[in-house]
């Protein structure tokens, strides 16, 4: 299944902006590197995925400055994954 999602706020400047819209694949399968959407602390976040676990994984953003991530909250569960990000338009 296919989601869409818009961008909010500058925690994956530069290469996802506010306002961007991305198509999200809903899948719990991630590796390093892939950029996904998650539920955590009431809302939904777009991160990069940092390690994977079993279970869980770490995720940042790629403006350090101004994301609040995985070296705030720890460790995501993969249950809390929403899809990960194929297309941006």
């Amino acid at each position: 299944m296919i989601a869409r999602y818009e961008i909010k706020g500058g925690s994956m400047e530069p290469g996802l902006k506010e306002g961007d819209r991305v198509l999200l694949l809903r899948t719990k399968n991630m590796k390093k590197g892939d950029v996904v959407v998650f539920s955590a602390a009431g809302r939904d976040c777009i991160k990069r995925v940092s390690s994977v676990a079993r279970s869980s994984f770490f995720a940042e953003g790629d403006n350090k400055q101004e994301s609040t991530d995985s070296r705030h909250y720890g460790a995501i569960h993969k249950k809390q994954v929403v899809g990960k990000v194929f297309w941006r338009y």
